[in-house]
């Protein structure tokens, strides 16, 4: 479809007192007009509108402009949005899409359901062409005369990332949880809680629970921060390092004595293995640091140095500190003795961990899904693999006495 440059609409007489006005506005421009435009049209796209808007009364050097791209899928739009302050140049670009109904239990049995409907906006924002920040952020209403709303919305920058979680009725109280984190750009996940608010006192020990921010977080840093987390719960004197590394192995992770906690992103599935199965098997690891760690202390207090240590532990730990020294002493590998291996007594201790580690994972589920109840199934908790049988195995293991 050919521009008809006669129908661009001049508004200039439409100016704010901020010198804002609409210069052109142009709908259902065929895709090949793109790249004239100097556009590059996203894949799968047949047509698009475009818009001016010029700002501060000069509108050569101020301006916005506005590209919405359609396909054959109406529940898919993605915007290109282009502002231009005189040399400083900020480029964002929306993919806006329908999400898939998801139903709420009103009744346990599921015979009574209402309907959940939501919208997830992805946003990329780069300025003079560096990328600024990206961030998923998610919609969802529910199917009745006074809807409630739930957004959720995540926003990550080179160095920090901010989580919101909010629900909004009228003529109801809105809930709302912020966490603002210092992020470390050259790693995959290390974080720290730098502010936390939050609507009430009683959403406070979900906001500063140190497994929020890996419940929310991509694949790719997951492994890392749900480690990270575990170690930040076990309070070390000397936190053990966190190595990644890929290997093609049945063998998750395994905790080495030089002070590090090994993952494997190469086992079984790699990341793509459901985040339920590596928190326990981080929290498995993180299990025999902390174990590692009593030992080392018990002996330093033992031969005189720092014999404030021995005062820390209980006569219960020392006593357990003996067998599970014994148990590295007499360790037998899996695949030469599964059943030894499986009733050693540091493996025991190190499963124990683990499960504390899923069920704490498991109980802060829960109660973000009691405090927001109008969730959508994919809104802030990924849902990812859920035919995977590792998860089911992991779900039945932390049922095991």
């Amino acid at each position: 479809m050919k521009v008809n440059l006669s129908s661009i609409k001049t508004l200039a007489s439409r100016i704010t007192s901020n010198g804002a006005s609409l210069l052109k506005r142009e709908r259902g421009l065929n895709i090949s007009r793109a790249a004239e435009l100097g556009i590059t049209a996203p894949a799968g796209t047949t047509s698009f509108d475009v818009a001016r808007v010029g700002r501060n009364f000069k509108h050569n050097e101020h301006y916005t402009d506005i590209f919405t791209f359609r396909g054959s899928d109406p529940d898919v739009v993605t915007q290109y949005i282009r502002k231009v302050d005189g040399k400083n140049v900020v480029e964002t670009t929306k993919k806006i899409e329908k999400m898939a109904t998801d139903e709420i239990d009103l009744v346990p049995d599921g015979s009574q359901v209402m309907d959940l409907f939501g919208t997830n906006i992805r946003t990329k924002v780069r300025e003079n062409g560096k990328l600024k920040n990206y961030s998923d952020e998610v919609f969802t209403v529910t199917d009745e005369a006074t809807p409630v709303l739930t957004h959720s919305k995540r926003v990550v920058s080179p160095n920090e990332e901010t989580i919101l979680l909010e629900q909004k009725q009228k003529g109801q109280p809105v809930k709302s949880i912020f966490n603002r984190y210092e992020t470390d750009r050259f790693s995959t996940g290390d974080f720290r809680l730098l502010e936390s608010k939050v609507s009430s006192d009683e959403l406070k020990p979900i906001a500063e629970n140190s497994y929020f921010l890996p419940y929310v977080s991509p694949q790719s840093k997951f492994t890392r921060r749900i480690t990270h987390a575990a170690i930040d719960d076990a309070q070390f004197i000397v936190d053990p390092k966190i190595q990644i590394y890929k290997k093609a192995s049945t063998r998750q992770g395994y905790y080495s004595h030089d002070g590090k906690v090994n993952l494997n992103l190469s086992s079984r599935r790699g990341q793509r293995q459901p985040r339920e199965t590596i928190t326990e098997v981080a929290g498995h690891e993180v299990e025999h640091a902390i174990w590692d760690e009593k030992c080392i202390n018990y002996h330093m207090a033992k031969t005189g140095m720092f014999p404030e240590l021995l005062e820390q532990l209980t006569p219960e730990e020392i006593i357990k500190i003996k067998k599970y020294e014994h148990a590295i002493n007499h360790y037998v590998p899996a695949h030469i003795d599964p059943k030894a291996y499986w009733n050693n007594f540091a493996e025991v201790t190190a499963r124990e961990g683990g499960n504390r580690a899923l069920n704490k994972y498991y109980d802060l589920q829960d109660t973000i899904g009691k405090e927001f109840p109008y969730k959508h199934q994919a809104q802030f908790y990924p849902i990812e693999n859920v035919d995977d049988m590792s998860w089911f195995e992991t779900l039945m293991s932390s049922m095991k006495k």
